[in-house]
């Protein structure tokens, strides 16, 4: 196999030349650093500066390659990693208060966590909350005969 050293991808040799191409994404340390260092700093404001450094590659190569690794851009990733937190905190809690939830996860306002919340799970923050609640209390209820 020849090494494609930009992403850190490899195509097999025995490929005719005109069908090697270079597989985009980042090398697997650099992609496990930079998930690594936006869990540990989901809570505040990310740039994609500094996840980039931490990957130890150029934003502009970082943004490039991460978009292609994980098949969304860096944005959508930490939108993404958020909502799945804040419903793991619902879960846990359905009567959060939305506003304190969107503030301890980074975003700018309760409307905008609503708003991307709504894109990423299809439904609002607390409407998810209440339809878990529902759900989780029909699980623990006992029928009595």
């Amino acid at each position: 196999m020849s090494s494609i050293p930009e992403c850190g991808r490899t195509v097999p040799s025995e490929l005719p030349e005109a069908q090697q191409r270079t597989v985009p994404g980042l090398r697997a340390a650099a992609l496990t650093r930079a998930q690594r260092f936006i869990d540990a700093h989901l809570f505040l404001p990310l740039r994609l500066d500094d996840v980039a450094d931490a990957a130890c590659v150029s934003r502009y190569h970082f943004s490039r390659c991460f978009s292609m690794s994980m098949g969304m851009t860096f944005v959508e990733y930490v939108a993404r990693r958020r909502i799945e937190v804040a419903r793991s905190a619902l879960d846990r809690d359905p009567e959060l208060q939305l506003a304190v939830l969107a503030t301890n996860l980074g975003f700018c306002d309760q409307a905008h966590f609503n708003k991307v919340f709504r894109r990423v799970s299809g439904t609002t923050p607390r409407r998810y909350a209440h339809r878990n609640a529902e759900l989780a209390h029909a699980l623990h209820v006992v029928p009595t005969l």
